[in-house]
């Protein structure tokens, strides 16, 4: 018996060594097109956390450098199915990440390319795609607060990322930059920054608040915030301040109730459009230059119903899908905006609790063997791969990437 056990040890070694022969190799490359910052010496740094919490694991940082061409190498890594790893390097004191990668059965080797960029501290190609602002009049508070979510996309338009030019607000970090700037309406309160905008990233300013995080060419980085504004019980005066020029047109889509009423000099009505059950009041304009007011009068002297809500939608011209949910924080926040219902911050955390939960009753199903291991191995993977899909989304949310 003893002979047989020694006999299985190197064989139990050699099994336990099959999981740490994974590779992720990739380059980092410098795409503006005049860029002459070099990609050589880089440090990039690979993370690895536990796809079923999210969390780092302990001790499994490691840093390499770049060669001269910007190529870098991980391996001896661990192909364990329930490992996430993420690539993280910072140029031109910019930091960049790859989407999380995992090592599929089978599979021994991953490629993560870096594309990075050259700086700016021009905003002339800051543009926004889309934004939108939802004013809650079925939810006014017993204060006459009416709760408004608004969201943006703001793309960058070159390819340079931009950095800010203004001095970020004292409290910031040393050598930070005001990147984006947000005016509310004034009389705004409880303000909640919902996605796009990063604790220890986001100020505040007398008159709305900055963002300090840096806006990279390509897919547009969504903002999303929420806040208060009060009202008299009969009339809502609204007004939005275009920092960066709008593409497309801009839309106020008022839930028909037969009695409120839009007034504003720069809208103009636009039909009707069926949506959640409602007939909504279009009223338009067209895209506006940086610095543009836009200021609507509504009439809400009629709106006693819990379900009433008026929109304030942004048609894209260029084409950027989604309004993103995601990481929630707070300021000045006696109520919570949670409870309405455009604001979804936690719905993510929701999906991500309700597939584990199948997950772990998949386990169950095979251990009881109620289940063939073809179906528990098929379903498995397609719920971990809606597992990691989330991961991402919630990373790119929380960092507007």
């Amino acid at each position: 018996m003893l002979a047989l056990m020694l006999s299985l040890v190197p064989f139990a070694s050699v099994a336990a060594d099959e999981t740490d022969n994974g590779v992720i190799q990739g380059q980092v490359i410098n795409i503006t097109s005049d860029g002459t910052s070099s990609t050589a010496d880089v440090e990039v740094t690979l993370r690895a956390l536990d796809m079923m919490t999210g969390q780092e694991l302990d001790g499994s940082s490691v840093t390499v450098q770049t060669d001269v061409d910007g190529n870098y190498t991980f391996d001896t890594l661990s192909t364990d199915a329930e490992r996430l790893y993420e690539v993280r390097l910072t140029f031109l004191s910019v930091v960049y990440t790859n989407d999380y990668l995992a090592f599929a059965a089978e599979e021994t080797s991953k490629t993560a390319d870096i594309n990075v960029y050259e700086t700016t501290e021009s905003d002339e190609l800051i543009y926004i795609a889309r934004s939108s602002s939802a004013v809650y009049a079925g939810e006014e508070t017993e204060e006459s607060l009416i709760p408004i979510f608004e969201s943006y996309m703001i793309a960058n338009n070159s390819d340079r990322v931009y950095i800010g030019t203004d001095n970020a607000p004292a409290e910031a970090e040393e050598g930070s930059k005001e990147v984006l700037r947000f005016t509310l309406p004034t009389g705004a309160t409880n303000v909640s920054y919902v996605a796009g905008l990063v604790e220890g990233f986001v100020f505040d300013t007398d008159d709305g608040f900055v963002s300090t995080l840096p806006v990279k060419p390509g897919h547009p980085t969504t903002i999303d915030f929420a806040y208060y504004l009060e009202t008299d019980g009969n009339t809502l005066d609204f007004s939005r301040n275009f920092h960066y020029p709008l593409a497309g047109s801009y839309v106020i889509a008022v839930q028909d109730t037969g009695t409120i009423k839009v007034t504003s000099t720069q809208l103009a009505s636009n039909g009707t459009q069926d949506a959640q059950g409602s007939t909504f009041i279009l009223y338009a304009a067209e895209s506006f230059s940086a610095d543009t007011v836009v200021t609507a009068s509504i009439n809400l002297a009629a709106t006693n119903s819990q379900t009433t809500v008026i929109w304030f939608i942004v048609i894209l011209v260029v084409a950027a899908a989604g309004i993103g949910g995601g990481y929630l924080f707070k300021r000045k926040r006696p109520r919570d905006l949670a409870t309405v219902p455009i604001v979804t911050a936690h719905t993510s955390d929701d999906t991500r609790q309700k597939l584990l939960l199948e997950i772990a009753a998949l386990d169950d199903q095979f251990a009881a063997e109620t289940i063939s291991k073809q179906e528990y191995d098929e379903l498995r993977v397609a719920k971990k791969q809606q597992l990691v899909e989330l991961i991402r989304g919630a990373k790119s949310d929380a960092y507007g990437e």
